[in-house]
């Protein structure tokens, strides 16, 4: 009989390693990239944060791999801050810095017109700029400086 409770306990051992192994498995992974994208954002923050200082999102027509050589990476890696740190993606977060950019100029009440202001930003078209106006905002340039 003790031959038969010592197999049910490795029989019940070996389920429960079954159940549980994925979920260390998955667990220690997960911290594993926790650790690589913290030493990322470390050497990449940096390099960002200069280059919105220095506006360089105001210049039209970029895209991700344009922003990454300014910057000196590469865009698997801007992107990958972008997505993990910033917790959005590269289109949204430079047309956000574009729309601040923009309420800033809206503001302090220049009498540009809308597509100046767009141009300024980085956003030429009048019809893309309004859409990530009221995208970023929930309300068009027009009234954004009306209201201001």
């Amino acid at each position: 009989m003790e031959y038969f409770g010592y197999i049910q306990a490795m029989v019940v051992c070996f389920l429960v390693t079954l159940v549980i192994s994925p979920f260390v498995i998955s667990f220690m992974k997960k911290e594993k990239e926790k650790k690589k994208n913290s030493d990322l954002g470390d050497k990449i923050r940096p390099l960002v944060e200069s280059w919105i200082e220095d506006r360089g999102y105001c210049t039209p027509e970029l895209n991700i791999k344009s922003v990454a050589a300014e910057i000196g990476t590469n865009q698997n890696y801007l992107s990958q801050y972008i997505n993990n740190y910033l917790d959005t993606t590269f289109q949204v977060w430079l047309n956000t810095l574009r729309i601040e950019e923009a309420k800033q100029i809206l503001k302090n009440g220049e009498k540009l017109s809308i597509e100046e202001v767009g141009a300024m930003v980085g956003i030429p078209q009048s019809y893309n700029f309004s859409k990530w106006f009221r995208t970023v905002t929930g309300t068009t340039p027009y009234k954004f400086r009306k209201y201001s």
